[in-house]
């Protein structure tokens, strides 16, 4: 049956199969017809795959997972955006906020919402601390001319996207991306900047372009085109006023209210980003892993066309690939993200592994005691596999599990054993990519593009 499967899926590509040349010799139409039917019904079942196969529809009741319908029309026509960061835009009517660090954003009936989180000490029922950086006191932006449409996905490179409200004609888009201090925008008319409350002062500055505001935690500055007017609706709301054709503009948190800062901020403002990549380079002689970030901008106003990047820790520490940081940073959840005014960076790491091996014991006086736990541990192989679940989470967890205990046989000249527990191993893992269990399986959403394991744990289909 497999390999007829095989030949269905084969016949569907439209290539010249045995299939055809047996189908030609027999002649025979009811035949053929039977054996048509017999395919088209495995097939709507099961996707071949190698030697095995996922399955095309969750069994039983087992949960589908969820449409995501909040994308542009060219982003319809790929695989879902799953387990990104911004992933609650494309699922969601009303989204989560999204966390791009050191920024969050979150789209809205009016427009979008921009904050800059700020750390908080929050005590627990465990009578510990947890340490929040929250989306909250946000500022509004929000078209003045139209109402905007639904938010939805317009477009998605590695670590940035674009998020569409517009309606119709009238534009309204705006950039975030991941370690970026700024949100950029794109519109028709002029802007309504709500705040969350009245800001404390304006901070000062001789660029006319730029409104730059205190408030009680938080310091924001919005940079316009040449020729914007601010104009103070009330103490909660103002307008920007767009000349003609100027359609743009950014805004961004500050880290502090220092005028070396602004005058930082100010001289990357204009520079939008429109794509972003990552591309990576093992070398396996040295154990070394390459990742190469690359930016794509847009300058909007003169002739700075580099962007301010955010590093987290982990790229800017001891990478002394990197030209000189700015000398302000954001705190974040991760740590501080600091400023490279750059088009790209890379770092290097050398990979240790990533689990511990064992070495091996020497025959010794306890050498029977150690066989018996030895022993008693293959025997309760099976059982130490599924001990607590057989959803993907706890069996990756069992698997490992018996994958180590393996390792230790070995090493303890246990061969026999070893295979025992191959054998093991490899029956339960070829259980789920066989796409003949029930319980255990794989399941390709062709609507989103994505593969999914059941039994589902922890929601994992339900709220990818």
């Amino acid at each position: 049956m497999a390999s007829l499967k095989a030949l269905s899926y084969s016949h569907t590509h439209g290539l010249f199969t045995p299939f055809e040349k047996i189908m030609t010799r027999l002649n025979a139409t009811l035949a053929g017809l039977l054996l048509s039917a017999l395919f088209s019904c495995v097939n709507a079942q099961t996707l071949p795959a190698g030697a095995g196969a996922l399955r095309l529809a969750p069994q039983g009741g087992d949960p589908a997972p969820p449409p995501a319908p909040y994308r542009s029309a060219d982003l319809l026509r790929t695989a879902a955006q799953t387990n990104q960061w911004y992933s609650s835009l494309l699922f969601h009517a009303v989204p989560e906020p999204l966390y791009a660090h050191p920024l969050s954003v979150r789209p809205t009936a009016k427009g979008l919402e921009m904050s800059l989180p700020v750390k908080a000490v929050v005590p627990t029922e465990r009578k510990d601390v947890e340490i929040h950086y929250a989306h909250q006191n946000p500022i509004t932006f929000s078209p003045h001319a139209f109402t905007p449409t639904k938010a939805v996905l317009n477009k998605a490179s590695d670590w940035a996207i674009d998020i569409g409200m517009s309606q119709g004609a009238n534009q309204w888009v705006a950039t975030v991306a991941h370690g970026s201090p700024y949100v950029s925008f794109k519109l028709t008319g002029d802007v309504l900047i709500d705040w969350p409350t009245a800001p404390e002062k304006l901070i000062e500055n001789a660029d006319p372009r730029i409104l730059a505001v205190q408030l009680k935690d938080q310091a924001y500055a919005v940079f316009g085109p040449a020729g914007v007017r601010w104009e103070k609706l009330s103490a909660t709301q103002w307008r920007g006023h767009m000349p003609a054709g100027k359609g743009y503009f950014s805004a961004a948190g500050l880290p502090n209210t220092d005028s070396a800062t602004l005058a930082l901020l100010s001289r990357h403002a204009y520079t939008f980003i429109t794509d972003t990549r990552v591309n990576w380079g093992y070398e396996p002689e040295k154990s070394r892993v390459q990742s190469t970030f690359e930016v794509r901008t847009q300058a909007m106003e003169g002739d700075v066309d580099t962007p301010l990047l955010g590093l987290y820790p982990h790229q800017w520490h001891r990478n002394m690939s990197l030209p000189a940081l700015a000398p302000v940073s954001y705190s974040s959840l991760r740590g501080p993200i600091k400023l490279l005014a750059a088009k790209g960076f890379s770092t290097s790491s050398t990979y240790q592994g990533f689990v511990p091996y064992w070495p091996g014991l020497a025959a010794g006086s306890n050498d029977g005691e150690f066989k018996d736990i030895l022993k008693t541990d293959v025997r309760n192989a099976r059982r130490m596999m599924l001990e607590i679940g057989q959803g993907p989470y706890w069996q990756g967890k069992g698997l490992q599990r018996i994958s180590k205990l393996m390792d230790v046989v070995e090493q303890q000249g246990d061969l026999a054993s070893r295979d025992q527990l191959l054998g093991l191993l490899k029956s339960r893992v070829e259980q789920w990519f066989s796409g003949k269990d029930r319980k255990s399986y794989f399941h390709l959403d062709k609507k989103i593009g994505t593969v999914t394991s059941y039994p589902e744990e922890y929601f994992s289909v339900e709220q990818m």
